[in-house]
Formats: structure tokens, sequence, C-alpha cells
């Protein structure tokens, strides 16, 4: 799938959540000189089928800031070759080695092995 990302520009989902704060994300791509884009979720919403082409279309995604983990967007958007602005403003690049695919995989098979002893 060609990429049609822009450089210099950072995607927020916007979710509605109590703790939300949109005024996060907007002082983050400002500290980066990034061009924020905010979908509101609700109004928006994404098929899940179309993720990864818009995803591709952000050299950034901005993550909430309200929960100490990655969302699985946030995932999603490592796993598609984006940065990804934590919590802790900390820009990760890679994706993290507990969700590497093989580690998964190799995890999930051992599940199923103790399940069929």
């Amino acid at each position: 799938m060609p990429t049609l990302r822009k450089a210099g520009t950072a995607l927020y989902l916007f979710k509605h959540q109590r703790n939300e704060n949109i005024e996060w994300p907007k002082k983050v791509a400002k500290r980066l000189g990034l061009k924020l884009y905010v979908i509101d979720r609700k109004a928006n919403p994404i098929p899940y089928a179309k993720l990864p082409r818009f995803l591709n279309m952000f050299e950034y995604y901005i993550d909430r800031n309200y929960i100490h983990s990655l969302s699985k967007t946030a995932l999603e958007a490592l796993a598609c070759g984006l940065k990804v602005v934590r919590w802790d403003d900390e820009v990760i690049e890679k994706l993290p080695q507990e969700h590497n695919p093989m580690r998964v995989i190799e995890k999930l098979w051992a599940f199923y092995q103790q399940l069929v002893r």
C-alpha cells in the first residue's frame, strides 16, 4: 500500500472522555512544530478497514494522556510506521517488544498448547 504520509503532520483522535484534555495535543504539536489534525471520533468515525490508510496520511499520532499506557490506536499507528507521542511526552518510533507480532504469536501458541493438554 503506497503511503500518503505528509511530513510535519500529527493526528489526535478526540474521544470525548471525561478526563480528556484537548489542549495537551495542541501544546505537543506546537512544541514539535507539527500541523495538528483533530478528528472527533463520534462525529467522524473511521471504519476499521480504512484505519491503516487513514493513519498513513500522518507522520505522528498523539496518543491520549489520561491513561498511562499506549492505546490500541497508538499501537496500530506504530505498526504503520508513525511516530507516537505518549502520555509522558516521549516520542516512540518502534512497536514495543511485548507487542511484536512474533512474540505475541509465541505466547498465544504456548497458551493454546496448555489448553489442549
